[in-house]
Formats: C-alpha cells, sequence, structure tokens
C-alpha cells in the first residue's frame, strides 16, 4: 500500500497530536488520491529541552521520530480567497483548522496556492518510532522498490503504507 511520509515542525507536530490542527498546508500534494495513510515525522526542535509531545497519553521525545500516522481523507487546492475562507472557518471550530494566521500562511505560501491536506483518523504512537521503521518508494516513474528510509524528507515523500519495526 502506498502511502506518505511528511516532516512536520515540532510545534505543529504538537498541535497535530492533541487534536487541534486538522489541516495541513503545503505547496505541493501528491499524485495519489486520497484516503491515503501519512506517517507524521517530528522534526527537532531548535531549543533545548523544547522537545516534550504531550499527547493526552503520555508525554515523550519525539524529535527526529516517527510520532504518529493519519488519513488524509482530502486534498483541496487553495487559492487566497479559499484560504481566508479557511482562517475565517477556524473561528468556527470546524474540522478545517490549519492553525495558523491568514499572515503566516501568505509568507509560508509566497502567494502560490497552496494544498490543504485534511487530518482525519488520527492515530498517536505510545512510543516514536524510528525513520529506519519505514520503507521509503525509490526510482522514477513506476514504483520501483523499497528501501528503509535513512533520513527525514524534507517536504515529505511516498511510502509503504506498513511498518517494518
Amino acid at each position: 500500500m502506498k502511502a506518505v511520509m511528511i516532516s512536520i515542525r515540532h510545534m505543529w507536530a504538537y498541535l497535530i497530536c492533541i487534536g487541534s490542527k486538522t489541516v495541513e498546508i503545503r505547496k505541493t500534494a501528491p499524485k495519489i488520491k486520497p484516503p491515503f495513510k501519512c506517517f507524521i515525522y517530528c522534526t527537532k526542535p531548535k531549543e533545548k529541552y523544547g522537545d516534550v509531545i504531550q499527547t493526552g497519553k503520555a508525554h515523550y521525545y519525539g524529535g527526529g521520530k516517527v510520532v504518529g500516522e493519519f488519513v488524509c481523507d482530502a486534498v483541496e487546492k487553495l487559492d487566497m480567497d479559499s484560504v481566508g475562507l479557511l482562517i475565517d472557518r477556524t473561528k468556527e471550530y470546524t474540522d478545517w483548522n490549519p492553525c495558523m494566521e491568514r499572515g503566516e500562511l501568505l509568507q509560508y505560501t509566497g502567494g502560490m496556492k497552496p494544498y490543504g491536506w485534511h487530518i482525519s483518523d488520527l492515530k498517536i504512537y505510545d512510543q516514536p518510532k524510528p525513520l529506519s521503521d519505514i520503507k521509503r518508494w525509490q526510482g522514477t516513474g513506476a514504483w520501483s522498490t523499497l528501501e528503509r528510509l535513512e533520513r527525514a524528507p524534507q517536504s515529505w515523500c511516498y511510502v509503504d503504507g506498513g511498518l517494518i519495526g
């Protein structure tokens, strides 16, 4: 099964883990149709001791590890008008919450049309998993070979949907 590994900064991963952030804004989107599984790779924080994730079940050090997974059940191309609507909808506590201010979104996208990846069926692991528990699809064109993931993707990459570990 094809899936995606997505690198998410520590503060955004935390908001996903506690259920506040329900949409991930990205400049690109996978070429696989929703629904698809996304593994959450939590990047290491810049500040020392700033890497404890409180999930409601546990607190643990999650930086540089795979902390959970979700099902992306919709990917929406957003123009600047719909970005404004997305921000306005968060005030109503809908299930499309990027946890970003309009200025942050505009700065991140540079005025380009971003994609909103909707987060559903969130599962946070009791213990974070190493990257080596994930296999990445290698090659161009057709899905060719699977290799253990040794370093995190810059943004996201295609991976196998099952854990090795």
